[in-house]
């Protein structure tokens, strides 16, 4: 693995479809499909956030989805991080 973008996400129906096509088919202009992740953190979205997280990783294989309850962003951001450490153990 080479990079991992990790992004928390908290009631972003309107905009999420777009950031994450967009952070995909850039990261596919310089990596391989295998070289990198995005790691999206659900902090307990309210609206169809999770619907539309759960079908983009349906689409993309290298996008992993976790949901939580909501617990803030700083919070949503370090279990971002514990995922990207857990992935890559030797980080």
């Amino acid at each position: 693995m080479k990079l991992i973008v990790t992004i928390p996400v908290y009631n972003e129906e309107g905009c999420i479809e777009e950031v994450i096509t967009t952070w995909h088919q850039y990261l596919l202009t310089i990596f391989k499909k295998d070289e990198f992740k995005i790691f999206l953190v659900n902090d307990g979205s309210k609206d169809n956030t999770p619907v539309i997280l759960d079908r983009l990783a349906g689409e993309y294989e290298n996008v992993v989805v976790k949901h939580q309850k909501n617990g803030g962003h700083g919070n949503a951001v370090l279990n971002a991080y514990r995922m990207a450490v857990a992935e890559n153990p030797e980080w």
